[in-house]
């Protein structure tokens, strides 16, 4: 799911293949889904007998086959005298084409799948926010642009992959000075170096007068029951 997305589909013995599946720009991303394998279901109410609003069919759970990219920006201690503001943040040369293997081992009734992206390739430019926004002590996610969802893929050998931060900070009642920070997600912590299908990462931006931190966290994505 989405039915038509972009790439060649196949249903092997290993489950769904996606063959040159390419992440639209920001604006036009979709959730791609993909479901586990039933095995020898039947109707939820028992009988081979169907009669009209007596059959609630198959239950499919489907899973996230890409990974969600998230922003919560907010300041190391509250400051009196100091205003900063975000005013766009970036993901950088990452890659945006790939191959989808849901990876299936079944012993005929049961199956279990192991999702794997190969061919990784391109360099996209996402923009995340593109706006103003004063930061606070509280961890706040940026709303303004709905979630990145992107191609999982693996930053240890790609030093051009990043995330860019542009702010403005300004003293009481001085000039906004505009700033800018970039990160390298090849240094990034253990936990953030790949992205996993099916993850959710949320990039925890701290900004103190004298530097930035940068914390990545990851959880789980909900699944989709329907």
């Amino acid at each position: 799911s989405p039915a038509d997305a972009e790439g060649t589909f196949t249903h092997m013995a290993t489950g769904l293949q996606i063959t040159g599946f390419t992440v639209p720009d920001v604006g036009s991303q979709y959730d791609l889904l993909y479901s586990d394998r039933a095995y020898d279901k039947t109707s939820t109410n028992g009988s081979t007998t169907v009669t009209p609003g007596n059959y609630t069919g198959v239950q499919i759970d489907f899973h996230h086959a890409l990974s969600s990219i998230r922003f919560k920006v907010s300041t190391k201690e509250e400051y009196t005298n100091a205003t900063i503001k975000i005013t766009k943040i970036e993901v950088l040369s990452v890659a945006n084409s790939g191959n989808f293997n849901q990876g299936i081992t079944t012993d005929g009734t049961t199956g279990t799948s192991a999702p794997e992206w190969t061919g990784q390739s391109g360099a996209a430019d996402y923009t995340a926010f593109n706006g103003e926004y004063e930061v606070t002590t509280s961890a706040a996610e940026l709303t303004d642009v709905s979630d990145l969802i992107l191609l999982p893929q693996d930053f240890t050998d790609n030093a051009n992959a990043q995330i860019k931060i542009n702010y403005t900070m300004q003293m009481g009642s001085g000039e906004a000075i505009p700033g800018e920070h970039t990160f390298q997600l090849n240094t990034a912590p253990d936990n953030a170096k790949t992205w996993a299908p099916g993850s959710r990462y949320t990039y925890n931006i701290t900004f103190s007068l004298d530097e930035i931190h940068f914390a990545p966290s990851v959880t789980t994505w909900t699944e989709i029951p329907v």
